[in-house]
């Protein structure tokens, strides 16, 4: 049980309350990684076509 201090009273729901903060960190910090992996991809992808698109691998042609 929380303490209560003196002049609060506190109920039981906001006693067991789950604290919003951590999911609001969780959330953060999940946005923060997804952000952050597309910023990456970003960049690759920039650099890969920085010089023009890559070339295309052909396939090898057959005598025939």
């Amino acid at each position: 049980m929380v303490p209560v201090r003196e002049g609060f009273k506190q109920t039981d729901a906001e006693a067991r309350a789950y604290p919003t903060g951590d999911i609001e960190g969780s959330v953060g910090f999940a946005l923060g990684l997804i952000g952050m992996t597309v910023c990456d991809a970003v960049i690759r992808w920039a650099r890969r076509w920085r010089d023009g698109p890559p070339s295309i691998p052909m396939p090898p042609k057959s005598s025939g």
